[in-house]
């Protein structure tokens, strides 16, 4: 409470004069802070200190599972591999299901699920090869480039000087130092293409080679009984693998979900409250305008966003005015909320109109709360607001009587 009633103790000193920005107690506070103590003030700040701490839950949740994937402790995946796996699931239960209803059918006759495997490896194989001609013919093509890949020498082209006595042989070399830059240049990336294409060659080439060893092995144990017992094996542990990554990656995007939905709620809730204590206070501001000026002078308005707020004056940049408005929406605030003072100092009134400064004496006494003020020449306020003055007042200075027993002007 104390670091929200201070912004209401308006000192000469302190940070809280500045009429732009008449909610931060000091300049170097956060705006955010500032609607946050302002939500308090208002008893407004339960439901979002609930929120909040959700989102704050919720943030943590997102960061923990996020890290877990980051440092690989948890298999992450992208939508169209959900997709998939959901696919091979549903596969691999039919399947499943298939050898639970008829065992005794393919206890005799294991050949059928062996031949099912077969064709799944083939058509892997079938993949691969595909993939093969293609970096074989790519490996070919550079292989013919390195080949054929040479400059010209200057030589060779000697004897044109018996047939062209003015050809410029200089040209000729120069052209020749070009080209044989061009050359190794092409060379280079040439050889490199060369090695990256054998490397993938050979592990397309060990792949299928892996698939033939497969196959043959497949085929050896047509006659095995374990072959069911191996299949069954082989699918439950890709349901398994598949069935852990939807786990993570169905909790993952859950949980993004939930957070999202939360600083919804959160964001939709404070903007309730704040348009609601924006009301109250700009609509108290120019009650408290049409009483002093008793004109159509606009009043003030303060708008408050979620993280920062501001406070309009228009058509009036003069510091009384200024100083006035401060006054009046520190006036809202103490009507408006269980803020038990105000503390306004002199130098907030230097400038108002006198006829302004006698009626805002008036309210802060309609407000049946502590106002503490520092005055100075009542008199020129008039006779009523001199005689309410001097009758609530706990402290007269003057030449006479100073506040210190050591007169420091002296």
């Amino acid at each position: 409470m104390r670091s929200v009633v201070s912004l209401f103790s308006r000192v000469w000193g302190k940070e809280n004069l500045d009429v732009k920005h008449p909610l931060h107690s000091f300049k170097s506070q956060k705006s955010s802070d500032c609607i946050t103590n302002t939500i308090k003030l208002f008893k407004q700040y339960d439901s979002i200190k609930l929120l909040t701490e959700d989102v704050k839950k919720k943030s943590e949740e997102n960061s923990t599972i996020g890290k877990a994937f980051k440092e690989g402790l948890i298999p992450k995946i992208s939508k169209p591999d959900y997709k998939n796996n959901l696919n091979t699931i549903s596969e691999i239960n039919s399947e499943i299901e298939d050898i639970k209803n008829n065992l005794a059918k393919y206890a005799i006759n294991i050949a059928e699920i062996v031949n099912r495997e077969v064709m799944e490896l083939k058509e892997v194989k079938d993949n691969l090869l595909s993939q093969k001609l293609s970096l074989d013919s790519r490996l070919s093509r550079v292989k013919s480039d390195l080949s054929q890949n040479k400059s010209i020498k200057s030589k060779h082209l000697s004897p044109l000087t018996k047939f062209f006595p003015d050809v410029d042989v200089d040209r000729i070399k120069q052209v020749e130092i070009f080209h044989s830059k061009i050359t190794r240049i092409l060379r280079k990336e040439l050889k490199s293409s060369e090695v990256e294409l054998t490397e993938s060659l050979q592990k397309i080439t060990d792949e299928i080679n892996l698939i033939d060893q497969k196959i043959k092995s497949d085929i050896t144990n047509i006659d095995n009984p374990n072959t069911i017992i191996d299949r069954v094996y082989d699918l439950s542990k890709t349901h398994a693998t598949a069935s852990t990554e939807i786990d993570y990656f169905e909790t993952d995007t859950k949980i993004k979900t939930d957070l999202k939905k939360s600083k919804k709620l959160l964001a939709n809730e404070k903007i309730r409250i704040l348009e609601f204590i924006e009301n109250i206070l700009n609509d108290k501001a120019k009650r408290f305008v049409s009483k002093i000026y008793n004109d159509d002078r606009r009043s003030p308005t303060l708008h408050l966003g979620q993280n920062s707020y501001s406070f309009e004056v228009i058509e009036d940049t003069g510091t009384g005015k200024a100083y006035s408005n401060l006054i009046l929406l520190d006036l809202a605030f103490l009507t408006s909320t269980d803020l038990p003072f105000l503390m306004h100092d002199s130098v907030l009134f230097k400038n108002i109109q006198n006829s302004a400064v006698a009626k805002l004496v008036d309210l802060y006494e309609e407000t049946g709360k502590q106002v503490f003020i520092a005055i100075d020449e009542i008199q020129k306020y008039g006779k009523d607001a001199k005689s309410r003055l001097e009758k609530r007042k706990i402290i007269a200075l003057d030449n006479s009587n100073v506040l210190y027993i050591k007169d420091w002007r002296q």
